[in-house]
């Protein structure tokens, strides 16, 4: 049996299993999808000979940037964005590093809000997922990153100048831009394990009643960013959709089948837009 699985740290409440065992199912693949938590002061040490024991494998926080050294090759889009979230053998047996989080999020967009044509978004992070969103993004979809002030700042704005040849700007000083966003995402790590909000309820309650606030986490079912945004009645989405359209993707370098998107989607409860569902 073929065995797969999900790398990172603090990574329980993953569903990946749930997703990725589902999906070798329904191809009628004879693998295992399982979690390897790692602690990170142990990963250099721990990380060769888990991956010597994989087909292949998902990477997330915080070793999308760490595993690109373990691997034999990355592909030019991992090595443009520097992070890895799907580990595939190639026809010889090595280990190739590739990102699917850019196109799955926005395939993921897309089955949630309907056309993505003439969409203003605003991403909050510059994260391994933010990176491969900016890398992925569609030509018809204007979009606009921002992040906080930190020691980092200078270092993002120029990956963010690099990816797409514009300006990061300071989140702090964006209100003003709120109210022309249709979708808002949080790509941080924010509220992943207490009750802060990338957006205070004053940005919140500035950005139009229309606009989609989804959180690309998705530890929690309701997270806090999710939470506040109902309090001011804006729709909001946790990051499932996100995950089941990298998922697909990943499938696909794996195993050269791509499952079917809307069952996935279906399968695993992802919500979607109100208007869109009864488009």
């Amino acid at each position: 049996m073929q065995q797969y699985g999900l790398i990172g740290s603090q990574i329980a409440h993953s569903l990946s299993p749930r997703l990725q065992n589902l999906a070798f199912a329904k191809a009628h693949v004879a693998a295992n999808y399982a979690l390897y938590d790692i602690n990170p002061t142990d990963f250099d040490v721990a990380i060769q000979p888990i991956l010597a024991d994989l087909n292949g494998a998902n990477v997330t926080t915080p070793y999308k940037q760490a595993i690109m050294a373990k691997l034999d090759e990355v592909t030019p889009l991992a090595q443009k964005t520097q992070a890895v979230n799907t580990v595939y053998r190639d026809k010889h047996g090595r280990l190739i590093g590739d990102t699917t989080d850019g196109k799955g999020f926005w395939l993921a967009l897309q089955y949630q809000i309907g056309v993505l044509t003439g969409q203003h978004v605003l991403l909050i992070g510059c994260g391994g997922a933010a990176r491969a969103i900016m890398a992925a993004k569609p030509s018809d979809v204007t979009l606009t990153v921002a992040n906080r002030p930190s020691d980092h700042f200078d270092e993002y704005a120029k990956v963010t100048q690099t990816l797409l040849e514009q300006p990061l700007d300071d989140l702090t000083q964006i209100d003003a831009l709120l109210n022309q966003m249709s979708v808002i995402v949080d790509a941080t790590t924010v509220g992943m394990h207490d009750d802060q909000t990338i957006l205070s309820e004053k940005q919140m309650r500035a950005t139009q009643t229309q606009v989609n606030i989804i959180d690309l986490k998705y530890n929690h079912m309701v997270t806090p960013l999710m939470r506040l945004a109902q309090e001011c009645h804006r729709e909001n989405f946790n990051g499932l959709a996100m995950l089941v359209g990298q998922g697909c993707l990943s499938q696909k370098s794996w195993t050269g089948y791509q499952p079917d998107l809307l069952t996935l989607m279906k399968e695993m409860g992802v919500a979607q837009n109100d208007n869109h569902k009864n488009a």
